[in-house]
C-alpha cells in the first residue's frame, strides 16, 4: 500500500519474475506470490486482535503462535523455511531474551549469563546482524580514546580501516573533516557574537557566516 496500487505493485513484481526466471520457475513464483498476498492481507486481522496485544513474552509468544498457524494455511513447510526462516530465528531469539529478562527466578548474575549463552548459540548471520551496531559504537569509542591520548588522523584511519575497510574509513574521515570545520565555524561565530548587543547585528553576523539553510 502506498503511492502505487497493490495491482500495479504486483504487476511490477511479476514482470521482474518473468525477467529473471525461466518460464516454469516464474510461473511457480507467481503462484507463491498469490498466496503471499493473501497471507499478508490475513495478517492485518492478527495485528488488530486485542488478545494478541501486550508488551511481555507471553503476548509475543501468542502472536508468534498465531502467525505460525496462519502461515501453515498458505504455505508448505519448505516454503515457510525459505521465506520466513531468518525472521523466525530472529523472533525466537527475541522471545527467549524477553523470557530471560522477565524470569524472576533468575538472579542478577544469572540473567547476563543466560543472555550470553544465547549470543554464543546464534547462527553466524544473526550474530553479525546483532553485533554490527555494537561494533560501530565500540570503534567510535576507541577512536575517541585514541584522540584523547594524542593519536593523529592516520591512527584513527588505520583503526577504522581494520574494522570496516579502507573505503568506509575514508568516508568516516571525510565526515570528521566536515564536523571539524562546522565546529570551527560555530566557535568563530560564538566568539564574534559575544561583543554584539543589537539583535540586528547578530542577524547580520549569522547571514554573513552561514547559509539560509544552515
Amino acid at each position: 500500500m502506498g503511492e502505487n496500487s497493490p495491482a500495479a505493485v504486483r504487476a511490477e513484481i511479476e514482470r521482474e519474475l518473468d525477467r529473471t526466471l525461466r518460464p516454469p520457475a516464474a510461473a511457480a513464483a507467481k503462484r507463491v506470490l498469490t498466496r503471499y498476498v493473501g497471507y499478508r492481507q490475513a495478517m492485518a486481522a492478527l495485528e488488530t486482535d486485542a488478545k494478541l496485544a501486550g508488551p511481555d513474552a507471553a503476548a509475543l509468544k501468542r502472536r508468534l503462535a498465531a502467525l505460525h498457524g496462519l502461515r501453515a494455511q498458505y504455505f508448505s513447510q519448505r516454503e515457510i523455511a525459505a521465506i520466513f526462516g531468518r525472521e523466525d530465528a530472529a523472533n525466537a531469539d527475541a522471545l527467549a531474551r524477553m523470557a530471560i529478562r522477565e524470569d524472576r527466578t533468575l538472579t542478577a548474575q544469572q540473567k547476563p549469563e543466560r543472555l550470553a549463552a544465547l549470543d554464543a548459540g546464534l547462527p553466524a548471520d544473526l550474530r553479525a546482524a546483532r553485533e554490527a551496531p555494537l561494533k560501530i559504537v565500540h570503534v567510535q569509542e576507541e577512536a575517541e580514546r585514541l584522540r584523547a591520548s594524542g593519536a593523529g588522523d592516520d591512527d584513527i584511519f588505520r583503526l577504522r580501516a581494520d574494522a570496516f575497510g579502507v573505503d568506509a574509513a575514508g568516508r568516516l574521515a571525510a565526515v570528521d573533516r566536515e564536523e571539524g570545520e562546522w565546529k570551527r565555524r560555530i566557535g568563530t561565530y560564538l566568539a564574534a557574537r559575544r561583543g554584539l548587543q543589537d539583535d540586528a547585528a547578530v542577524t547580520a553576523l549569522r547571514s554573513r557566516m552561514f547559509s539560509a539553510d544552515e
